[in-house]
């Protein structure tokens, strides 16, 4: 019981820090594999909200994501970039009823995503159609045992024991903008965005 109240601590803390760690080879480490298709849904018309969009439960919140009611970009080209971590466990000795195991996040790489306004043209490890990405998304949160959220994201954990935070408050293309494995202790978070516009 220790050691999960002790992992969720570092998972919180680790999804609150939101930051790189220096020293890192960077390396580049592949992108996570997205997961397997199972659902078929229309393609999306709506290119993104103006304002975020709040759900009321879970049900609605699905819907929302199935109908793309992500914030839209707010720029003509933005660039998500994340960082792939794992929690790496060091000196675990238990001194008395206390556990003194350290912990340390280890920089495994990094990925990016990319966004175009007004455009169905997209990069994301799920695929390159908004289309794709909203599947991706709908696949994951078909395949939930636990959640928690406010209706404006959704903190999901699927039967594989993955657990992905998807926001309506960011554009489509930026989610899922964590994901973490909780049986190996490593996972990737959203840490920086670039905006730009089109040139000709």
């Amino acid at each position: 019981m220790k050691r999960k109240n002790v992992l969720n601590l570092l998972l919180m803390a680790f999804l609150a820090m939101g930051t790189v760690s220096c020293g890192s080879d960077n390396e580049g480490a592949p992108a996570p594999a997205p997961a397997p298709s199972t659902t078929v849904n229309n393609p999306i018309t709506i290119q993104g909200q103006d304002t975020c969009q709040q759900a009321n439960d879970f049900d609605q919140f699905k819907t929302f994501v199935n109908e793309g009611r992500f914030v839209k970009e707010g720029s003509d080209v933005e660039t998500y970039f994340y960082v792939e971590q794992e929690l790496e466990r060091k000196d675990s000795k238990v001194l008395w009823i206390f556990d003194t195991t350290r912990y340390k996040w280890v920089v495994l790489g990094d990925f990016e995503r990319i966004g175009r306004r007004n455009s169905d043209e997209v990069t994301h490890e799920a695929g390159n159609s908004r289309t794709a990405v909203r599947d991706y998304l709908m696949n994951i949160l078909n395949d939930m045992v636990d959640f928690r959220g406010d209706g404006k994201y959704v903190q999901v954990q699927t039967s594989s024991g993955m657990l992905y935070r998807i926001d309506l408050c960011r554009p489509l293309i930026a989610n899922p903008v964590m994901q973490y494995d909780l049986e190996e202790d490593r996972g990737y978070f959203q840490y920086n965005t670039r905006t730009g516009s089109l040139s000709f």
